[in-house]
């Protein structure tokens, strides 16, 4: 007689699929696997092992935990001190701790290091990890400093990543620099790569090119941008220039900003303005910023039909010739000249004493033993024109008039190298934040620039099921866990870690479903 079948229920059924996703876990001591489902419907799949972009166990075939002698359930993240500001797209700058208390996701800055490019990126599940007294702090040229755990990672110069207990002094770690002064008052984002431009040149991760922000991220979701000649524009729907979400661009037509901004408010608060004459109106313009602004307003409105007027656009045309050959002339400049040169030669000065750490050469550097030194460390390949040269000693004296000390002081601070580690003895609260696919965010350090750091990588399955899901699909969804023990094939403990539960908190997830050691079925309200 035929056994007969008996058809498992909901929770067996998506408990048994958990399992054969643990399957694909890379981790030699315990395989997990979860799945998130909402309305009997799989939203996600997740599975534990190495964090992304680290040699997998199963490949290394060692437990780099065991190794390590890790305690269970210690050291999975890799955090910073609370005091640590980030710099945010919505142009408001927080401390990670207020990101945590907060507990919401937020759009910051990250570089995608296959690239060199500095991308938009929404950072999840800022969070508290507890206290540490394995503490670093990292001092950089400019003064600043970010307070840390010794394993936590910076993103080098070259889009490597290096832990902070492994930095040299002189290593230059990846920047970005930004400014409020062109564009009237919008953001610059600088060493980014433009979306035009589509790629950097091999071997070189760095370009100083200077883009807004709002184009970059504009362009970064929607593609290369065609303005027409002026007739478009990205507008703050906010009317805030610094706000620079994605929900808050849009592509509109000038006459439609103009439009925006010229409310009959602001016309009636200008009517006084309303006067003839030439000499009387340039001296209002001269003197008086309400009247300026009301002026632009006005010609802001005009514009898209004046682009529409072949004449005008002939005279625009001859008028950007003339520019452009006045620009050649201020390049060409003497002053010009000295200012890019000067500019080649601190960086190749920063060259040399980068790789010079790099081999732990200790030699200080002076003006008779640089000419031997630039010759040793000189790159292969390397010379005029390409981007890694280190400059000889008569061209260093003739661009700097012959100050060779002041060249290298130049040197010495250039482009956020580090020059102090020092060891914090007292245990401080740490947290940290994760950032999927480009898994780095800036920390801002007070002076218009940032460096960016590695964020916290999943490596439990049901934070890789929440990271890959769709945030909306798992409001009020279930997380199924099961664990299984590679030694012996028997059930792990399938209940969440603290880390666990609160992103499953995070992502509104309403209930948790998991396998015992024994086998049994447990549930677990968030």
């Amino acid at each position: 007689m035929a056994e007969e079948y008996i058809r498992p229920d909901w929770d067996e059924y998506f408990l048994n699929i958990a399992q054969e996703v643990s399957k694909r876990s890379t981790c030699l001591r315990r395989r997990y696997g979860a799945i998130i489902v909402k309305d009997k419907i799989i939203v996600s799949t997740g599975y534990n092992g190495a964090p992304r972009g680290e040699i997998n166990c199963i490949d290394a075939k060692v437990c780099e935990r065991e190794r390590l002698n890790i305690p269970k359930g210690e050291r999975y993240e890799l955090c910073i001190a609370g005091d640590s500001v980030i710099k945010l797209l919505d142009g408001t700058y927080r401390t990670i701790k207020q990101l945590a208390e907060d507990g919401k996701n937020f759009w910051t800055y990250a570089v995608d290091t296959k690239s060199g490019c500095i991308v938009p990126a929404l950072a999840e599940n800022p969070r508290k990890t507890g206290v540490r007294t394995d503490i670093l702090k990292i001092t950089f040229d400019n003064g600043k400093s970010v307070t840390c755990t010794e394993d936590h990672k910076f993103l080098l110069s070259n889009c490597k990543y290096k832990v902070a207990k492994d930095l040299k002094i002189q290593e230059s770690i990846m920047p970005m620099y930004y400014n409020f002064a062109t564009n009237d008052g919008y953001e610059s984002v600088c060493n980014t790569i433009s979306m035009r431009k589509g790629r950097v040149a091999d071997g070189d991760k760095r370009n100083t090119f200077q883009i807004p922000t709002h184009h970059l991220v504009y362009e970064f979701f929607h593609g290369e941008t065609n303005f027409e000649n002026g007739k478009y524009l990205v507008h703050h729907k906010d009317e805030n220039k610094i706000n620079n979400t994605p929900e808050n661009l849009e592509m509109i037509t000038r006459s439609k900003h103009s439009s925006i901004h010229l409310t009959p408010e602001r016309i009636e608060k200008f009517s006084q303005f309303n006067m003839k004459g030439v000499e009387v109106q340039r001296k209002m313009l001269l003197t008086n910023p309400e009247f300026l602004e009301f002026k632009s307003c006005i010609g802001s409105q005009n514009m898209s039909a004046n682009w529409n007027n072949l004449e005008f656009r002939q005279n625009m045309h001859d008028i950007q010739i003339e520019n452009g050959k006045n620009s050649v002339k201020i390049l060409n400049s003497p002053e010009m000249r000295y200012r890019q040169y000067q500019g080649r030669i601190v960086k190749g000065l920063a060259l040399l004493i980068g790789k010079m750490a790099e081999v732990n050469d200790t030699t200080e550097i002076n003006f008779e033993n640089y000419s031997a030194l630039q010759k040793k460390y000189r790159p292969v390949g390397g010379g005029r024109g390409t981007m890694e040269t280190i400059p000889l000693m008569k061209i260093i004296l003739k661009w700097f008039d012959n100050d060779f000390d002041r060249a290298l002081q130049e040197a010495k601070i250039f482009n956020h190298r580090v020059i102090k580690i020092e060891k914090i003895s007292k245990p401080i609260e740490v947290y940290d934040v994760t950032v999927p696919k480009y898994h780095n965010f800036p920390i801002d350090l007070g002076d218009n620039s940032c460096v960016f750091v590695h964020n916290c990588v999943a490596v439990h399955a049901e934070q890789n099921a929440i990271i890959n899901g769709d945030p909306l699909k798992m409001k009020g969804a279930t997380i199924y866990i099961v664990g299984i023990n590679s030694a012996d094939g028997s059930y792990a403990a399938g209940e969440p870690c603290l880390l666990c539960r609160r992103m499953i908190k995070n992502a509104q997830i309403e209930k948790v479903v998991c396998r015992n050691k024994d086998g049994s079925i447990s549930e677990i309200k968030v």
